[in-house]
């Protein structure tokens, strides 16, 4: 009778996934950028840049989109946290002790790291520019189908290797799960997104008002900031 961890060492060394994690997250790069181009295209410029400026020539319908508001951002805080633990597993996969993808010298190791950082950034960034974009129907459907393929391939990982060779039985489960819960939270996010702004779209409901100049909770900061203290 074979052990407990003889079996699952067994079945790791048989285990062969028709997934590579590392090389999904290179392909992903392919439609996280033209998701990001899109969006671009589709946004507003808030300023008119000079005339002798060459980007004038793109009119008024490209502006590279902020993924995230930290100083301004008041709404959709849960979406944005999310999106933040979708990445989780894959920034611990990065700075991990054995991840060395390239062989390179000691000293060229933190530029690989950089590189890998940049692509994880970039692999990431159409969850947080689908969210915070304005045209919220277009962004809807490409944040919920890059959500879906991420959540897809994810799973069919999972399903094919659900064991590792550190931690042992169910190890990728345990790594993933996290992952998987907050792209399933982000599909239904924007599937929300989607059938609200649909609704709007159709004359079914009527549209919000846009960003207000002075958001609530900053008139109140603003307020606590001008207000005398007392006396002591």
């Amino acid at each position: 009778m074979l052990s407990s961890n003889a079996r699952t060492r067994q079945l790791n060394g048989t285990c062969a996934s028709s997934v590579d994690m590392e090389l999904f997250l290179h392909y992903s790069l392919i439609p996280s950028l033209f998701i990001i181009l899109v969006l671009s295209l589709l946004q507003r410029r808030e300023h008119h840049r000079q005339r002798d400026d060459a980007s004038y020539l793109l009119g008024n319908r490209f502006r590279m989109i902020i993924p995230l508001d930290f100083v301004g951002t008041f709404r959709n805080r849960w979406s944005y946290g999310v999106a933040f633990g979708a990445t989780a597993n894959k920034v611990m996969f990065l700075f991990s002790e054995g991840y060395q993808p390239l062989q390179v010298p000691q000293w060229a190791q933190a530029f690989v790291l950089l590189i890998g950082g940049i692509e994880v950034g970039l692999s990431h960034f159409p969850f947080f520019a689908c969210l915070s974009s304005e045209f919220r129907l277009v962004s809807s459907i490409l944040g919920f189908s890059y959500s879906l393929i991420w959540f897809a391939v994810t799973t069919l990982h999972i399903t094919q290797c659900p064991h590792g060779q550190f931690v042992g039985k169910y190890e990728t489960v345990v790594f993933y799960w996290p992952s998987l819960l907050c792209l399933a939270f982000l599909l239904g996010r924007f599937l929300y997104m989607f059938v609200k702004s649909l609704r709007v779209h159709l004359g079914w409901e009527l549209q919000t008002e846009e960003k207000p100049f002075l958001e609530v909770h900053q008139a109140e900061h603003v307020k606590q900031l001008l207000r005398k203290c007392p006396l002591q």
